[in-house]
């Protein structure tokens, strides 16, 4: 089960990295190359599922020479793939490919398209060593296909979100607000024209002689 150790690894440092950056390390990390972006990788990871379910139904149970109850598993496997990958992972894929820097959204995508996998690695375990000729080669093939996607999804986890912690962690700085306050357009030609009419207008109205110290 070396794929499982290797996403499993894969699926730790990026969970660590996007809640703890450079907590692993103890110092801070040393800057990643830019991954793919969230849209190309998501729908590569679709591919490659896929492909893995199409190798998987052409491979019927009655082939791999087991107990009844192994080939009953066998055939519970594919078909939890199949419903899967039918049903749940392009939704998750157009969420991210909509939502391109929401780590979470490719967080939900990781772990669905992991369950497949690690589906799939019982399943190609046991085609492996009681299947017929050439079966096991190809499904290890499309196995090491999705394993490889998933870990450029880890990839771009981890970066955009040690990238997203630092960010919240160092916001930018507003601008200073002016110390003292601008008075430099107090008698400029705006302010000296609102002030004759001002004037004009108490002129022509006069003083009010309705109170009562009016007189």
């Amino acid at each position: 089960m070396k794929w499982a150790s290797r996403v499993h690894s894969f699926w730790l440092a990026a969970v660590i990295a996007t809640a703890l950056p450079g907590v692993a390390s103890g110092q801070n990390p040393a800057p990643a190359a830019a991954p793919a972006s969230a849209g190309v990788t998501a729908n590569a990871l679709l591919a490659s599922v896929q492909g893995l379910e199409t190798t998987l139904a052409a491979i019927p149970a009655q082939s791999i020479h087991a107990s009844s109850q192994r080939r009953r598993e066998y055939r519970a496997g594919v078909a939890a793939i199949e419903r899967n990958v039918s049903q749940a992972v392009p939704g998750l894929v157009a969420a991210v490919v909509r939502s391109p820097q929401d780590v979470g959204k490719a967080f939900r995508l990781y772990r669905d398209v992991d369950a497949v996998y690690q589906v799939g690695l019982r399943a190609g375990g046991l085609v492996t060593t009681r299947g017929g000729p050439g079966e096991g080669a190809v499904l290890n093939a499309d196995l090491a296909r999705v394993g490889r996607e998933l870990d450029r999804l880890a990839d771009f986890i981890q970066v955009t979100g040690s990238a997203q912690s630092a960010a919240l962690a160092h916001p930018a700085r507003q601008p200073a607000r002016p110390r003292h306050l601008d008075i430099s357009n107090a008698n400029g030609p705006a302010a000296r024209a609102k002030r004759r009419a001002a004037k004009r207008h108490k002129a022509s109205h006069g003083p009010s002689h309705g109170g009562p110290g009016g007189r």
